[in-house]
């Protein structure tokens, strides 16, 4: 949500502030080449990075390589990026639960992230994904 100017009222002597808010539209870049920032962005304080952070164990490759194609043009299209992606992996500390991959997301900021997580686009990508794998998914505010 965007905030709005605050509107102030007199409440028995006293000051009170509201603050209206305004739900962020769906944010996908327009398919007409504009290179502007997408109105969703517009407003949202971009000086801290949102990361998706995700565990997740492979259950049908096939289906699930259906889901990574459609999901890595969506990220190429808000101007996110993977910045680990499966590759090698190595338990360092504590329990180890599971030996799931692990992808790292990257977006502008931790609003563009969670606007990309429940936006329509990606619902429909969920779907794919859910009968393909089983995820865990963490949404994290950078420094």
């Amino acid at each position: 949500p965007r905030l709005r100017k605050p509107l102030s009222d007199k409440c028995q002597g006293r000051i009170v502030t509201r603050v209206a808010f305004r739900a962020t539209t769906p944010f996908i870049a327009p398919a007409n080449g504009s290179n502007a920032p997408h109105k969703a962005f517009q407003g949202i304080p971009m000086s801290k990075k949102g990361y998706i952070i995700i565990r997740i164990e492979v259950e049908d490759p096939i289906q699930y390589s259906k889901y990574t194609a459609k999901a890595a043009k969506l990220l190429e299209r808000i101007g996110a990026k993977y910045i680990a992606r499966g590759g090698q992996m190595e338990h360092l500390e504590g329990v180890d639960e599971d030996n799931r991959r692990v992808v790292i997301m990257e977006f502008p900021s931790y609003q563009a992230a969670r606007n990309y997580y429940f936006s329509e686009d990606y619902r429909a990508l969920k779907a794919l994904r859910n009968g393909a794998s089983d995820a865990k998914f963490v949404l994290v505010e950078g420094v």
